[in-house]
């Protein structure tokens, strides 16, 4: 059975984001298909595209191949489909890293040092990367749009590999070659190699191009064996390790810094966000990315940024916030904290005699549903800490709450508006003060803040209720002023905020 390119779109659309796909490859072609596995196919398992920095999982499909049709020769592509549009530099350092790391495995799987230990899974990255020509073997065609074929004798690839009899046909490579998001795109072969007892396997060989032609080869082999457990682990493994090097953008590539603190870190820093991977990702260590989080920011002094205690901050905190995730990041520790996991009076309580008894500064920011935003509450965060800081309160944990408003006013008003934005009945009435011995500034801001609580304020200012009336009475007709007013009382809360800002 074939899903048409209409089908494709309505079922599997939502993986994949239409701009990363130029109109020209998705729907002039009608080129993507999918095909399902019949009775002598391998088992059935997720597809992972490799698109740039992104990686879609296309839940629920019982895929075991992507046709990606041209005319009348497709090229069948096993799962995991590897499409890499990332820079062909940045592609072609992390490939060479990832077989210089893998090379050692490979050797002590040669010399027979692997058979007792257990290895699920067994993956083998082969690269051969040529510089502006075309690589021939047997009767299989690599062309290039623009020029002749080019065929040469011994190829350079491992023993036993079978070449493709079904290159991609010229034409179809011209048309790539032509929309700038695919010029460095693709061929696709499928092949055998590498007959091993332990490991049966399958491989994918990618050949990248650049503008000026072929640029180089990347052969991957899967240990997929037919209707085995371990080949849904495999196609896992190996997507996300594509995944890695298309984020990662670096030749140093060390499987291990892929955690969830990793890719935390990563959507924090804002260099990746693409939700439905991310999404994918945290259901399966149990996170639901719409359920309720905060983030909590740790500044450490100077002192504090060694790898060794910053890491014990990151151990005593992970053990107070349990179900959270606790990692370094910048000049600092954050936490992003599910926020069912543990009550705000807890953490409170808790969080603040580690800070206090260790003497650093936190900011806490307001609960959010949607844990790609993280970003922007780290920022609030960031803020807390900082305006707490300045405020000269007696206290280690700032929440984000407490300084919302003096965050929004000194990030909404640049330095020379900030004057002209107060009120002026502020500074008149503490002219009016000053000149007069009265004391009506403290008596509009009590009030203000008790929310015109004429009892409450009296007795905060001990004074007889009838005196606050007669200065209230004053204050509004000396300086012109409406305390009935919603707006103009919100205008000179603001004010009264603006000024602690200033005088700061």
């Amino acid at each position: 059975m074939q899903i048409t390119a209409k089908m494709f779109e309505e079922h599997l659309g939502k993986h994949l984001i239409k701009a990363e796909i130029p109109e020209s490859f998705y729907h002039t072609y009608a080129s993507v298909q999918l095909v399902f596995p019949g009775q002598n196919s391998f088992q059935p398992g997720q597809a992972y595209v490799v698109s740039g920095d992104l990686l879609y999982s296309m839940d629920n499909i019982d895929a075991s191949c992507l046709v990606i049709c041209a005319g009348e020769q497709p090229i069948a592509l096993p799962c995991p489909v590897l499409v890499c549009r990332g820079s062909i530099n940045e592609v072609y350092a992390a490939a060479v890293d990832a077989v210089n790391r893998y090379s050692a495995l490979e050797r002590e799987l040669n010399d027979g040092l692997l058979a007792n230990k257990e290895i699920p899974y067994f993956v083998r990255i082969c690269a051969r990367f040529f510089k502006n020509r075309v690589q021939i073997h047997d009767s299989a065609h690599s062309y290039i749009a623009g020029e002749e074929p080019v065929f040469e004798e011994g190829g350079s690839e491992p023993s036993g590999f079978v070449p493709c009899d079904k290159p991609l046909p010229l034409s179809f490579i011209a048309s790539l070659k032509k929309t700038n998001e695919l010029r460095r795109l693709y061929e696709v072969k499928n092949a055998h190699l590498y007959n091993s007892k332990l490991f049966p396997s399958r491989s994918i060989t990618l050949n990248f191009f650049d503008e000026e032609g072929f640029l180089g080869r990347l052969i991957i082999i899967e240990n997929i064996t037919p209707f085995s457990c371990a080949a849904l682990d495999t196609v896992n493994f190996i997507g996300k390790y594509f995944n890695h090097l298309m984020i990662k953008r670096a030749s140093t590539f060390n499987a291990g810094v892929y955690t969830d603190e990793y890719y935390l870190s990563e959507l924090l820093s804002g260099r990746f966000s693409d939700r439905a991977f991310l999404t994918s990702y945290f259901s399966g260590v149990n996170w639901n990315v719409n359920e309720q989080y905060r983030v909590l920011y740790v500044r450490l002094n100077s002192q504090d940024m060694l790898n060794q205690v910053r890491d014990y901050y990151v151990k005593a905190l992970s053990g107070i916030l349990c179900d959270s995730k606790v990692f370094p990041y910048q000049d600092s520790v954050v936490a992003v904290i599910p926020a069912k996991s543990i009550g705000y009076n807890d953490l409170e309580k808790n969080v603040s005699l580690f800070l206090q008894k260790s003497e650093l500064f936190a900011g806490l920011s307001e609960v959010f549903n949607d844990l790609i935003s993280a970003r922007d509450f780290l920022e609030q965060a960031q803020a807390a800490v900082r305006l707490g800081i300045e405020s000269g309160r007696k206290q280690y944990l700032f929440n984000y709450h407490d300084y919302a408003l003096e965050d929004f006013i000194s990030g909404s008003l640049s330095e020379p508006y900030r004057k002209t934005f107060m009120h002026p009945a502020v500074q008149a009435i503490m002219e009016y003060d000053s000149n007069n011995g009265t004391s009506y500034f403290d008596t509009l801001e009590v009030y203000l803040n008790n929310e015109r609580n004429q009892a409450t304020t009296a007795r905060e200012l001990h004074i007889h209720l009838n005196t606050l009336k007669y200065r209230l009475s004053r204050l509004q007709k000396i300086m012109g002023i409406n305390l009935d007013s919603p707006s103009e009382r919100l205008r000179l809360m603001l004010s009264l905020r603006l000024k602690e800002l200033i005088k700061k």
